[in-house]
């Protein structure tokens, strides 16, 4: 960018921006300002080009009133102002034509917002920014001169960035100067007045060499004529404009170099400045001294970045390895957890395994009148383990009158399938006419010790095939023990429940007492008959005698043992008798708990204690447990087959997360041995004179 000549005009505008904070527009415009004979104003986009940055621009307003084909030049910085050290404010300039399509130009990249908004930085203070713009106006581009005819000896000499849309982002070299770029000669802010009326005037220029410059530019370059006296040997022109121009704008480019640090240099920015320093010397500028500053300043902010690699390393290598044993821990738990799961499932499997296959019954089939059925323990009975075990049984006991008895012959056989005369059968006795008589003592008989489980389950030996196997029996009924006889009083009955491994989705009574009966509450008139009814000798609501001659029909033995000689006592206990049969009828195996089957037990032994013979409810309140706990063992094997597939889920997620981080820590590892090396290389070729956080002409300007 070229310095203003006396000849030019420029002015600088102050833009207060007070509540920044509260600024919701797309875009603001400041007030209207006037250089050249120009209308301008700042325009400002928060954040909405590119969202990290604070947007400026310079602006000719009101382009639609202007004359067809204008056009304007002008030379201009924009900075934001540091409110606490002005040495550090923030700008960029840039020089560019305006016109009806391109009406505004500057920086979409000016600051970034996190800098901006940091309060420490010092931009924003008691939510005030400030914006600083220097414009110049050639004194060949003056007001005069805005029509739509532009010779083409008046186009600027280079214009870069231009997108089209009027708004373009300025790069000067990657580094942001503290001031504008006038500031950074001139020193304190200085508002120009219009000198375009004397343009050949030397008015405020001063002797350097044999050429006119700046007053505040001759002290930069005397000290630089000073320090690298060689500078300016083969520096030779002989007009005034031309070589003016060059060495203030020469003493602009060492100034901005001056406020630069070490540490605010990348690849861009050194690239800019070797490109300027070769123009420079293209004129008869000896810049060996500057191009010597700048390869020394690459060394000491490569070692700078080094170093910053080294810390930045070690940082995440520790955070890494810290994540590695966390992951190391979360997979140890998690494999624990795993093999617990594991264990758990197993074992439940295996008890609802021997619930479920302990016992398997045949339908019911018919001969002399009676009722028979199957019983098979396909894993063998009891402790013979070792053995099929098959039984002929009397099924629904409790269905039986009191004192039921019945005799049979009978044989039961295991069919080969494959040859049949090699069929296995048993019968009661090697002597024919052998009978067994069954009651309710012994309600099946049959053989523990039938078949050996090794014999049944080889595919070879033709007794399982596709996974079935066939019994047959064959029962007769001596004629001297017909169905007319089977009579008496009922007994207990000796029968385990079938438990084929589903929960009963009936209530405990109701396979006993049929449909579900619903009660009154009789106990407002305790004493009276009225509303009461005979049921044997005593007195009960009407409502549960029906329950109670249900029983007494059903297991007839139940009150052989209650007497009683007055009236309200036996009417209470029977009425309360067959309020908890209600009950018990309404509650399904699935409500059964430990709390519930404890409260049945004691109601059951105190009902006993006043003779009441319930040996057919204890019965199937232990087949209710039994089909109960199998019930919860399918559903704790259900439950550990869910967990088990999350947590080894969870393995599979640690043991990723484990090999992801110890795979970066390898490569920290490596990062960090590299970094290291390479630091200590550089040390070695380290400027003594120059640091990081130092100005890039420190000492030499």
């Amino acid at each position: 960018m070229s310095l203003p000549t006396p000849t030019d005009s420029s002015v600088l505008f102050t833009w207060k921006i007070e509540e920044f904070s509260k600024v919701k527009a797309k875009k603001l415009s400041s007030k209207i300002f006037h250089c050249g004979g120009y209308e301008w104003r700042l325009l400002i986009i928060p954040n909405w080009y590119i969202a990290e940055y604070l947007s400026v621009y310079l602006e000719v307003p009101d382009p639609a009133k202007l004359p067809h084909g204008w056009s304007r030049y002008a030379r201009f910085s924009i900075s934001v102002v540091n409110q606490i050290h002005n040495a550090d404010t923030k700008g960029q300039h840039q020089e560019y034509k305006f016109n009806a399509s391109g009406s505004n130009w500057g920086f979409s990249s000016l600051l970034p917002l996190r800098e901006l908004n940091a309060p420490e930085k010092g931009f924003l203070v008691n939510d005030t920014v400030v914006l600083e713009a220097v414009v110049t106006i050639p004194n060949s581009h003056d007001s005069r001169k805005e029509t739509g005819f532009e010779p083409n000896n008046r186009k600027r000499k280079k214009e870069t960035g231009d997108n089209g849309s009027g708004n373009v982002e300025a790069d000067i070299a990657g580094t942001s100067s503290p001031q504008s770029t006038l500031q950074s000669i001139l020193g304190s802010q200085i508002s120009f007045v219009d000198a375009s009326s004397d343009a050949t005037s030397t008015a405020g220029k001063v002797r350097f060499l044999s050429y006119w410059v700046s007053s505040e530019a001759l002290l930069l370059l005397e000290k630089i004529h000073s320090l690298h006296e060689g500078t300016y040997v083969k520096f030779s022109m002989k007009g005034q404009a031309l070589p003016t121009m060059l060495l203030e704008s020469f003493a602009a480019f060492i100034a901005s170099m001056s406020s630069t640090k070490v540490n605010e240099l990348n690849e861009e920015a050194l690239r800019l400045a070797a490109n300027s320093i070769e123009d420079f010397e293209q004129v008869g500028l000896d810049l060996r001294w500057l191009k010597q500053r700048l390869e020394e300043a690459k060394v000491v902010k490569k070692h700078s970045e080094s170093v910053n690699t080294v810390e930045s390393c070690t940082s995440a290598l520790e955070v890494d390895r810290a994540t590695v044993v966390v992951c190391a821990r979360l997979l140890e738990v998690a494999r624990a957890n795993v093999r617990e799961l594991e264990e758990g499932l197993a074992k439940a499997k295996a008890e609802g395994e021997v619930k479920k296959a302990k016992k398997l019954y045949s339908k019911i089939f018919h001969c002399g009148g009676y009722e028979w059925r199957l019983l098979v323990f396909p894993k063998g009975c009891n402790k013979n383990t070792k053995h099929l075990s098959v039984y002929l049984e009397v099924p629904n006991l409790v269905k039986l009158p009191y004192g039921w008895s019945r005799y049979a012959r009978f044989s039961i056989s295991v069919v080969n399938q494959i040859h049949n005369e090699d069929t296995k059968d048993e019968h009661t006795e090697h002597k024919s006419n052998a009978e067994r008589k069954f009651d309710a003592k012994e309600s099946n008989w049959g053989f523990t010790s039938f078949l050996p489980l090794i014999e049944l389950n080889d595919p070879d030996k033709g007794f399982l095939v596709n996974d079935t196997i066939v019994l047959e029996a064959s029962v007769t009924i001596p004629n001297s023990h017909d169905s007319r006889k089977e009579t008496g009083d009922n007994g207990s009955g000796n029968v385990e429940a079938d438990i084929a491994g589903t929960t009963s989705p009936q209530s405990m009574l109701q396979s006993i007492l049929g449909s579900q009966i619903s009660f009154v509450d009789a106990s407002s008139d305790a004493t009276a008959t009225a509303g009461k009814v005979r049921f044997l000798s005593y007195w009960v609501s009407s409502e549960a005698l029906l329950l109670l001659e249900k029983i007494h029909s059903l297991h007839e033995g139940t009150y052989v043992k209650f007497s009683m000689k007055g009236q309200a006592l036996p009417t209470m206990l029977l009425e309360s008798f067959a309020e908890f049969i209600a009950s018990m009828s309404f509650t399904k195996v699935n409500e059964l708990n430990e709390e519930a089957l404890r409260l049945a037990a004691n109601s059951i032994e105190d009902f006993e204690q006043v003779g009441l013979d319930l040996r057919w409810l204890k019965q199937r309140l232990e087949e209710a447990k039994v089909v109960k706990k199998h019930s919860d063992s399918v559903n704790t094997v259900e439950s550990c087959t869910s967990a088990l597939e999350v947590a080894r889920a969870t393995v599979d997620s640690c043991t990723s997360a484990l090999e992801v981080a110890r795979a970066k820590v390898r490569e920290l590892e490596d990062g960090l041995a590299k970094a290291k090396l390479e630091g200590e290389v550089m040390f070695r070729e380290l400027p003594k004179s120059l640091g990081v956080n130092d100005s890039v002409l420190k000492d030499i300007v």
